[in-house]
C-alpha cells in the first residue's frame, strides 16, 4: 500500500494506520499496547470516534507536525532491545535484519551509526504507522524501498513460513523507526 501510495497518489500528506490499531486524535488520553497503539476490536464508527479520528481532528494535527507516529513501545520489561527482539522472534530472521543493516552501512553510511544505536534500544516505533508530509514520505520512500529491493533482490524466502514471508514488512517497522 505504501508503495503504490508513493508511485500513484498525490496528497500533501501520507498517513498509514495497521489493522485495527490507530494513533489517536482524541482528546483524552488511552492507555497503549506494548507496542505504543492503540486497538478497537472492529473498524466501526464508534472506533473511529472513540480515537477522534475524523477529518478536522486529523487535519488540526497534522498541520503542526511533519511526521505523525504512535507513542514508543517495545519490550523494555523482559530487557530485549529492538535488535534482540527481532533476532529472536520465531517468525523472524536475523539474516535478514543483518542484511538491511549491511544495506545501511555501504548504501547509507551517515545513517548506519544511528541505525545501529536505535536497535541498541528497548522501546521504537511498530507497526509501520505514521502520518508524514508529502516531502518527508517521498524522501523516507525512496530510501526505504531501495533497501527492501536489494533485499528482495538478494535473499531467498522460498522456505520461510508463510508468516516470515511477510519480511520486508517486519523489515520495514524497524527502518521506520531507524529512519
Amino acid at each position: 500500500a505504501q508503495y503504490w501510495a508513493w508511485k500513484n497518489a498525490d496528497a500533501d500528506y501520507y498517513g498509514f494506520f495497521h489493522y485495527r490499531r490507530y494513533l489517536s486524535f482524541a482528546k483524552e488520553q488511552f492507555d497503549a499496547d506494548p507496542f505504543g497503539e492503540v486497538h478497537a476490536p472492529c473498524n466501526d464508527d464508534a472506533a473511529l470516534q472513540k480515537y477522534g479520528i475524523d477529518e478536522a481532528r486529523i487535519r488540526e494535527t497534522v498541520a503542526k507536525y511533519d511526521l505523525v507516529v504512535p507513542q514508543e513501545g517495545g519490550f523494555p520489561a523482559r530487557g530485549l532491545t529492538l535488535y534482540r527482539q527481532y533476532c529472536i522472534a520465531p517468525v523472524h530472521h536475523k539474516r535478514d535484519l543483518d542484511f538491511v543493516l549491511n544495506v545501511l552501512r555501504e548504501d547509507y553510511p551517515a545513517m548506519y551509526p544511528y541505525a545501529k544505536r536505535y536497535l541498541r534500544r528497548k522501546k521504537g516505533y511498530f507497526c509501520n504507522m505514521f502520518i508524514m508530509k508529502k516531502a518527508l514520505f517521498e524522501e523516507y520512500s525512496a530510501w526505504l524501498f531501495s533497501i527492501l529491493k536489494k533485499h528482495e533482490d538478494a535473499v531467498d524466502i522460498a522456505n520461510y513460513s508463510e508468516q516470515a514471508m511477510r519480511v520486508h514488512g517486519f523489515l520495514a517497522e524497524r527502518l521506520c523507526g531507524i529512519f
